[in-house]
């Protein structure tokens, strides 16, 4: 179960370091997705800078 979580996250990381996540379901979102989940239509959209 982590170990999937992990391979999300790691894969969802952009060159600039931001991650987006739907904060309904979770899913990572693509920059050029813009601000609304593609899988359930949320527009609540988390973004997240790692150093």
């Amino acid at each position: 179960m982590l170990s999937t979580y992990f391979g999300h996250l790691v894969a969802a990381v952009r060159d600039d370091n931001t991650i987006y996540e739907c904060r309904h379901c979770g899913v990572s979102i693509d920059d050029d997705e813009g601000t609304t989940c593609p899988a359930c239509g949320s527009t609540e959209v988390a973004q997240y800078e790692l150093e």
